[in-house]
């Protein structure tokens, strides 16, 4: 055989080996594997569904509600925000200036002058007690000791006076010995237009249970009342009225000043309230100077059973008392004399 030939021999003997393998081959090579049956369910058929628009009802306007208005729609809103920018970038904003500095039109002038004149005139402020400038100056605060007598029984008595200028405190204290405390006195209160505003004393004497008197003073401006605890009644409370200590005070307040001295009868008048239950008339009438230079002044009463008081003020020294004799209905004179302040 040629040599040329030998390339077909060849491709003839690979093709005889093909066709011997395929005849031989299993059979899951002569065709393809079916796959694990596994029932499949038929999808059910699909349903047309029909789509329309829902649109909102219309409900009844209630009676006496504005309609609404129709919203917008948001590319308008935009627009009109822009516009507002853009017209607030470009217009000024305006200027607030004085009256004064332009003059007004004479309409506009008659306008105002027309309202003001219309328009009630603003109540006055309310004045009290502590706010009110009092017409008469209460003494600067001190301490007084006085020699205290009672018929044949003498001892010692303090008074202490103290005050800011709006509200005070003043105490007298008698003190006997082998005895003690006498009697004690307090009263604390402020000030207005008539001098000394007492508010509430107390008193308290040897062998007595205390005893109080009030001075109610309403803030309205309403009249004012003088109630006591040991009795019901009350009485009117009039400007200037003072307790049974704090008329001493108020005498020197009324004098503050007075260097000269008034002719005799001249009258200083004032309520004196006592713990007892009552308002008595105080009037001091000058009766002249004393040999010490101070000014005698006595109570003028036609009453038996009043209190009688005669006081000796010290003009040099501010007209505190220098002496007070004090002669209640029973009992003996309460005299205090001062030995030092």
């Amino acid at each position: 055989m040629r040599p040329r030939h030998a390339p077909l021999l060849c491709l003839l003997a690979v093709l005889g080996l093909h066709v011997v393998a395929l005849r031989d081959a299993p059979t899951w090579l002569a065709r393809p594997a079916q796959a694990a049956s596994l029932p499949v369910t038929s999808p059910a058929p699909v349903r047309s569904v029909s789509t329309r628009r829902l649109e909102a009802p219309t409900l009844p306007t209630p009676a006496g509600v504005a309609e609404v208005v129709p919203a917008v729609a948001p590319a308008k809103v935009a627009q009109v925000a822009r516009t507002a920018r853009v017209e607030n970038q470009l217009k000024p904003l305006p200027v607030v200036v004085a009256s004064n500095d332009f003059p007004a039109s004479a309409t506009a002038s008659a306008t105002v002058a027309s309202a003001a004149a219309a328009a009630p005139a603003p109540a006055a402020p309310a004045t009290t007690a502590a706010s009110a400038a009092s017409a008469i100056s209460p003494p600067a605060p001190v301490r007084l000791d006085y020699a205290l007598k009672r018929g044949a029984i003498s001892g010692e008595a303090r008074l202490v006076w103290r005050h800011d200028g709006q509200r005070y405190t003043l105490d007298l204290e008698g003190q006997l010995p082998l005895i003690g405390t006498l009697m004690h006195q307090h009263s604390e209160g402020g000030f207005d237009a008539a001098g000394l505003a007492p508010l509430r004393y107390t008193e308290k004497r040897l062998r007595r249970s205390e005893r109080a008197v009030s001075f109610n003073r309403p803030a309205d401006g309403q009249p004012g009342r003088i109630t006591f605890s040991a009795s019901t009644g009350e009485a009117a409370l009039r400007a200037g009225a003072q307790d049974r200590v704090s008329w001493m005070v108020q005498l020197a307040a009324r004098l503050a000043g007075t260097a000269t001295l008034p002719p005799s009868g001249s009258r200083i008048e004032m309520d004196v309230a006592s713990a007892g239950g009552d308002v008595q008339d105080w009037h001091f009438v000058l009766q002249g100077r004393a040999a010490d230079g101070s000014w005698h002044w006595r109570r003028d009463t036609g009453e038996p059973d009043a209190t009688q008081a005669e006081v000796w003020t010290d003009p040099a020294g501010g007209h505190w008392p220098r002496r007070v004799r004090l002669t209640e209905r029973q009992g003996e004179p309460i005299e205090l004399v001062l030995q030092r302040r």
